[in-house]
């Protein structure tokens, strides 16, 4: 190690390094998906549909 000009607290400062962004990373996965399960999909697909926002234009669509 010390050839390559590496020491312990080096290593254990990188390891640590590492550690946290893994952490960041696993928090923000889990917030994702969190948010994906409180998302009210029927509604969000709704609002996306060309069908939906066609059908909604239609006046014989509201009579049914």
């Amino acid at each position: 190690m010390s050839e390559d000009g590496l020491t312990i607290e080096h290593l254990v400062q990188s390891e640590n390094q590492h550690q946290a962004a893994d952490q960041v990373s696993i928090s923000n996965s889990i917030s994702s998906l969190r948010y994906l399960g409180a998302a009210d999909w029927r509604d969000f697909v709704e609002a996306k549909s060309g069908v939906e926002r066609t059908l909604r234009e239609d006046p014989a669509a509201r009579m049914a």
